[in-house]
């Protein structure tokens, strides 16, 4: 209650001036004065009660340690109220007659944010004019403000465009790093590349960090590995950020488990879950794999021994069934579903490594256990033998007799992965036993998936078609087949080693007959079909059904096997008719240039090659990477202009002056080279030999 009153009598003093403590508004306080008046002021500011401290202002207070502390509270407010304050006190410049002070950059630049925040840009761009118009200058904070409101909205146009228009004394490294974080989260990595490049600012750690995603996800190697020494040098300061895109990098890009695993082991302080999943996600070879797990254990002091989940467990039961150890595996999913209770998700994943490990058994050690079981023999689900035989046994009877009910969805993980095998005496058994014999569990239409892809990759496409048309003509219980069944199925069809092209077709014609959408898949998969049989007639009709497809959006992959279908059965002028239709859209990538670069080298069009060099050359906002250096040198070897063999081959390598950082050559530029120095005998040449000896050391540097 005193408290109350006191407040009371503080925020009457400025309307009575009874008080000697104050004066009129707008003249001075006594220093005496100015503290007495600022203390109620600021507790309410420290204790956060921002409508109070809006009713203490004063004349005459300071800047510095009052009023700019109640801006910020102000900012951090999500009221609109207190947002419409802050525009009256700066940009109506109340603040000159209730605190006496004159707004300046920073009082602008509270506003702007906070204008931000609440997804206000347009009037945060009319602060940004009022500001400069009163003769304050814009400042990298203000810049940066707007460059975060942009980023928050994704408005990458925007975004780009205030950046080009910004002078460089008003930006910073952070600016230049908040448009590549958006150029990289929209997958613009071309126009990302270009901005680094043109940099006029030192990047730092996170312009790196990015960079080093961008190799990543583009599979950059060259460029990655140029930006890796600039993030893990001695002595540089390594958060869990920096830690994962740097695992991420040599994981995923380079294959470097070691190395990878070695930077994990000497930064574990700062790894964390991401960390964690990086490692649990990605499939190690077998000699690292048990050294990820371990890894994977000790971040953050996880003992997992003692406080398993179903992330660990699934693991657990990856690591033993990749290592030959099914029976191990076993006991970990039983472990996993008598502890922690998985859910289907899990589940699937850890049957799925189960029916890893079981394609990787015998088919005799298979057969032997499928007579135990079927025989009833009495097999304890429990114990930890690793003989095949009984290890596999142990599978089949957990898979007919769980100790949980499981779903459909658990038993196709199992199948899929089996089916990958082309394992058809796994799939059938697990049919027959769970699906068949089971009246309990249904079979949809993905269990069929998996059993025909099993039939088509074992060498037996006549059977899989045979169930194909029981499924559509005479299934008891129809099943409605879907794109993805269609598109497995020609998948496999086409990817055996003797591909089942009629088939496939046949597959294709029932889809649109019963109105079912092929997909970007379906048709990259018969594109490569009708390629690899050489069938000109094919890829004809399937690009003319393309063409027709109103409800596909066909992507890259598409073109190129179009392309590539085109290329392999001699029609350029194909060929090229895709080309053009990609470049228009700005649809290619690296795949694309070497396709089309393949193509002219093969049918000598070395005019139209050098003209498509040129072209992405000069094309805005484009860079090149090493692999289209690579295909323009390849094409070069073959049609370069010149009297004999050696002058074209000097030709190609000339290339090798214009690739620069973002581009280096690398090991295939090298081989590139020397296969076409030995095709043409001028491997001893002391030219060739002094190019390749120097482009070898350059690459080992």
């Amino acid at each position: 209650m005193l408290l109350v009153n006191v407040v009371g009598r503080l925020r009457a003093l400025p309307r009575h001036g009874a008080c000697a403590h104050t004066m009129a508004a707008g003249k001075s306080l006594s220093r005496r004065g100015k503290s007495l008046a600022a203390q109620p002021l600021q507790a309410a500011i420290r204790q956060g009660r921002l409508c109070d401290a809006q009713g203490l202002l004063y004349a005459g207070l300071d800047r510095h340690k009052v009023w700019r502390p109640l801006l910020k509270l102000a900012k951090g407010s999500s009221s609109f109220e207190d947002l419409d304050w802050m525009q009256r006190m700066v940009v109506d410049k109340e603040m000159v007659h209730k605190a006496g002070l004159e707004p300046d950059a920073f009082d602008y630049y509270q506003v702007i944010v906070s204008l931000c925040l609440h997804g206000q840009m347009a009037q945060a761009e009319r602060v940004v004019q009022t500001m400069e118009a009163r003769g304050i200058p814009r400042t990298a904070l203000t810049t940066n403000a707007l460059l975060s409101g942009y980023k928050r909205r994704n408005e990458v146009s925007k975004a780009r465009a205030l950046l080009e228009a910004t002078p460089s004394d008003q930006l910073d490294i952070v600016s230049y790093n908040t448009v590549l974080a958006m150029l990289t989260k929209n997958q613009e990595f071309d126009a990302a590349m270009q901005l680094y490049r043109q940099l006029p600012k030192m990047p730092d750690r996170y312009t790196y960090a990015t960079m080093l995603h961008i190799a990543t996800q583009t599979h950059n190697a060259p460029f990655g590995t140029s930006i890796l020494p600039r993030l893990l040098f001695p002595g540089a300061k390594i958060d869990t950020t920096t830690l994962n895109t740097a695992l991420a990098f040599q994981i995923n890009v380079l294959g470097a488990w070691d190395d990878a695993l070695d930077l994990v082991e000497k930064h574990m302080h700062v790894a964390g879950d991401a960390t964690r999943r990086l490692l649990q996600s990605s499939d190690p070879s077998l000699s690292t794999h048990g050294r990820a797990l371990a890894m994977a254990s000790r971040i953050h002091g996880n003992d997992y021994a003692s406080r398993p989940d179903a992330s660990t467990f699934s693991l657990l039961v990856s690591m033993h069934a990749h290592t030959n150890q099914l029976g191990t595996a076993l006991d970990k999913m039983i472990a996993a579903i008598d502890t922690v209770q998985p859910d289907d998700q899990a589940l699937s994943v850890m049957m799925g490594n189960l029916g890893h490990g079981a394609a990787m058994v015998s088919s005799k050690d298979v057969e032997r256990a499928m007579t135990r079981v079927d025989q009833s023999h009495p097999l304890s689900l429990k114990g930890n033998s690793n003989n095949n035989e009984i290890s596999m046994a142990r599978v089949l009877a957990f898979l007919v007799s769980p100790p949980v009910p499981l779903s459909t969805m658990v038993y196709n993980a199992f199948l899929h992965r089996v089916a990958r095998q082309g394992r058809v005496d796994l799939a059938q058994w697990v049919y027959d036993r769970i699906f068949r014999k089971d009246i309990q569990r249904v079979a949809d239409v993905v269990t069929y998936t998996h059993l025909a892809a099993a039939y088509i990759r074992a060498g037996q496409p006549d059977e899989a078609m045979a169930m194909y048309y029981v499924l559509r003509d005479r299934h008891p219980d129809p099943i409605e087949l879907d794109v993805r069944f269609y598109t497995i199925v020609i998948n496999a069809l086409t990817r055996v080693a003797t591909p089942q092209l009629d088939s496939a077709l046949q597959l294709f014609a029932d889809m649109r007959q019963l109105r079912v959408q092929p997909n970007n898949y379906t048709y990259t998969s018969l594109l490569h079909a009708c390629a690899h049989a050489g069938d000109a007639d094919g890829l004809a009709t399937i690009h003319r059904l393309l063409k027709m497809d109103m409800q596909l959006d066909p992507d890259v992959r598409v073109y190129n096997a179009l392309m590539n279908g085109y290329s392999r059965t001699d029609q350029l002028d194909q060929v090229l008719f895709v080309w053009d239709t990609l470049l228009a859209e700005r649809k290619f990538d690296a795949a694309s240039v070497a396709i089309v670069l393949d193509a002219c080298g093969h049918n000598g069009a070395y005019r139209r090659g050098v003209a498509i060099w040129h072209l992405l050359r000069d094309l805005p906002g484009f860079v090149l990477n090493t692999n289209h250096h690579n295909s323009y040198i390849e094409f070069l070897c073959r049609v370069a202009p010149a009297e004999d063999p050696l002058g074209r081959w000097m030709c190609a390598a000339d290339v090798i002056g214009e690739m620069h950082a973002s581009a280096p050559p690398d090991a295939k530029t090298y081989n590139t080279l020397a296969s076409f120095a030995r095709k043409y005998d001028i491997r001893s040449h002391p030219l060739v030999n002094q190019t390749l000896d120097a482009l070898s050391k350059s690459i080992k540097k």
